[in-house]
């Protein structure tokens, strides 16, 4: 009788290490006070599309009981950090280092960036922070693209030597919303993945932690300008003049300590003319390949709307905008398509 007590103990016992050892999910998401809805949104979004699995967490479960190392990643999104900084303990805090020094990664957008800094400068003042990732200052916001609160595009010089930017244009267009550029201490060694074109600052960087890895980013890759299928509508005005996505894919791979794949969402028909003629000064069609159009925009290089066009139009008159170049974006039931247009 004793023995089959003791099998049966040690049978339940095993059930629970099985339990508490085996992964939840791919991807843990920081989702308490302060943190940003259409930001997490966009992410849940893009995992979903990646084929990762993900779990939101909260501020008290890392203090606590919560095993980080079910998860192979940890996102601090977008938001506000300085509720990020008051609501981990010092528990939780030792929690998230060492779930990176052993081998995992840690990813920042925005506020998250913020957070994984020793010191930020916002606004000309300067706190201390606590996790203490990035040794160096994050510096906030940029002036020369938006004062807090507004936002705008960013124009992004991709690091075309880094293996993320594997299949990355020379520059990538994301939103800006009062992130970060980084600054480090004396001789504190990070590799820059991109750079604002409008001050050379590092815009997203990497570094490594112990064994594991750290992403900082301070644009918003994951939200998806003019499109829904980030599931928000957040900065719709805006365009991307593409997708972020792709972006973040490579990233992932990275995050995820795997070769760098070529993004999944890849337009076979992005090179061919979907609009002509191209240059112009008067009429342009849009080219039989296009079905189902919803509508046709023109708009400025920096967004600005110019013209747009109903349900099922194939041609826009040009002839009273100004010469200059411009991006036509044509909606359709299932994509949206861009090119660039030189009016003459």
């Amino acid at each position: 009788m004793k023995l089959k007590i003791i099998a049966i103990s040690f049978f339940i016992s095993l059930l629970w290490i099985r339990a508490w050892t085996q992964p939840i999910a791919d991807v843990a998401i920081y989702a308490d006070t302060g943190t940003w809805r259409d930001g997490i949104t966009a992410l849940r979004q893009f995992l979903s599309w990646k084929g990762l699995t993900y779990q939101l967490i909260y501020a008290h479960q890392i203090n606590k009981t919560l095993n980080l190392n079910r998860f192979k990643i940890i996102i601090f999104p977008g938001g506000y950090a300085a509720p990020y900084n008051s609501m981990l303990d010092t528990n939780g805090l030792k929690k998230i280092r060492k779930f990176i020094a052993t081998g995992h990664a840690y990813l920042g957008i925005c506020a998250g960036a913020y957070f994984a800094a020793d010191k930020i400068i916002w606004q000309d003042t300067i706190y201390n922070y606590k996790l203490k990732l990035f040794h160096g200052f994050a510096i906030g916001p940029v002036p020369e693209l938006a004062p807090w609160p507004y936002y705008t595009i960013a124009k992004l010089q991709m690091n075309l030597q880094d293996s993320i930017n594997r299949y990355e244009p020379a520059y990538e267009y994301m939103l800006y919303y009062g992130g970060p550029y980084f600054s480090p201490t004396k001789d504190y060694k990070f590799d820059t993945i991109a750079t604002y074109s409008v001050n050379g600052k590092p815009a997203i960087i990497r570094f490594n932690f112990g064994k594991g890895r750290v992403l900082l980013i301070g644009t918003h890759p994951e939200i998806e300008e003019d499109s829904d299928r980030d599931s928000t509508s957040f900065a719709q005005e805006l365009n991307d003049y593409g997708s972020d996505w792709n972006f973040l894919w490579s990233a992932f791979d990275y995050l995820l300590n795997r070769p760098i794949t070529q993004p999944a969402y890849v337009s076979q028909k992005r090179n061919l003319p979907l609009i002509y003629p191209n240059p112009t000064h008067g009429i342009v069609r849009i080219s039989t390949q296009v079905q189902n159009i919803d509508y046709v925009k023109i708009t400025s290089i920096d967004g600005k709307l110019i013209k747009k066009t109903g349900h099922n139009s194939r041609q826009l008159n040009l002839e009273s905008v100004k010469p200059g170049i411009y991006i036509v974006i044509i909606k359709t039931f299932d994509k949206t398509l861009r090119q660039k247009l030189i009016v003459l």
